[in-house]
């Protein structure tokens, strides 16, 4: 992460691209997900440390977010509908049918990542200090500030009002957290949002070791994909193998991704398969070792300079 966002701004620079323009870009191209809260806190630390104190302390930076989000990269138990319509979709349902519904956004929203904070932050702020008032939209001060269009404004009031309700009945929480953490990992989901350099960490946990509920889990995601072997066969194969075949249907077909995984996963069909069904531009997959402990990485294509989306992949449900 630190010397992804270290390369992004030196290319900047050395492209001329201004202060404020390379810190409102970074984040929608360098970007990381893991599952677990201290992992996050962490690599959002190193984001920082990456920026500089310098940059940080510019007064010409403009806004600032730091793309990086608590979320599951395998998508265990993760819905595959939020991305519908050109909009993202964020049932908020608490157990309470007169308190149902959900958030919308048009996806254009989340292409810049400081501006979509910006615009969740504002929503929460601004519904909250309306509970128990008639005020049923955004400021206009708001909407100048942040440059929505007009077209946009029926859904996002329509969220205002939404989040009003939530914040009336005590059920504000972390919705701006939520929000955001949800927001990325749908958004990459997206065929014509696959990233150009990935970076994983994925779990190593033989199926023969899982627990029963998580084999059973294993098994249908394995088989969503076409890679399950029968069960007599499925006892060799490793969640590390499913975790390098979800990512690698995120990148796109020019591009490059690294995973350290079990010298035996590079034999199995589900990297094989997920590398061919990127398409006839993507590389054939060359496992080489990577130190001596026998992990073994998937390097692939080329990169350019400033146009890559680079996400580092890491966590796993109830494997850490």
């Amino acid at each position: 992460m630190f010397y992804a966002v270290k390369r992004f701004l030196t290319a900047a620079e050395q492209a001329g691209m201004p202060l404020r323009d390379a810190m409102g870009t970074v984040s929608s191209r360098v970007m990381g997900i893991d599952l677990h809260p201290v992992a996050v806190a962490l690599a959002r630390v190193t984001y920082l440390l990456a920026l500089g104190r310098d940059r940080l302390n510019a007064p010409d930076r403009g806004s600032l977010s730091v793309p990086i989000y608590l979320g599951d990269s395998l998508g265990w138990d993760q819905r595959e509908d939020l991305m519908s319509v050109d909009h993202l979709v964020i049932p908020t349902n608490v157990g309470d049918q007169l308190l149902s519904g959900d958030l919308r956004f048009a996806e254009h929203l989340l292409d810049n990542a400081a501006a979509f904070d910006a615009l969740v932050q504002a929503l929460v702020d601004e519904s909250g200090r309306a509970a128990g008032k008639p005020t049923n939209t955004l400021s206009e001060g708001t909407v100048r500030r942040l440059a929505l269009e007009a077209a946009d404004m029926p859904d996002l009031n329509a969220n205002f009002v939404r989040l009003k309700q939530l914040h009336e009945a005590n059920r504000n929480h972390i919705w701006s957290y939520y929000i955001r953490n949800v927001s990325r990992p749908a958004w990459l989901s997206r065929s014509e949002n696959r990233v150009d350099v990935l970076v994983g960490n994925p779990p190593w946990l033989s199926y023969r070791h899982m627990t029963t509920d998580m084999q059973r889990r294993f098994k249908t995601l394995a088989r969503d994909r076409g890679f399950w072997h029968n069960e007599s066969t499925a006892t060799h194969q490793d969640l590390a193998g499913l975790f390098v075949a979800s990512g690698i249907s995120r990148r796109a077909g020019d591009s490059r991704s690294w995973f350290p995984t079990p010298s035996s996963t590079a034999t199995t069909g589900p990297v094989s398969a997920a590398v061919a069904s990127t398409g006839p531009t993507s590389p054939s997959p060359s496992a080489g070792t990577c130190d001596a402990s026998g992990r073994t990485c998937f390097p692939g294509a080329r990169q350019s300079s400033l146009a890559p989306v680079a996400t580092i992949l890491g966590g796993c449900p109830r494997t850490r």
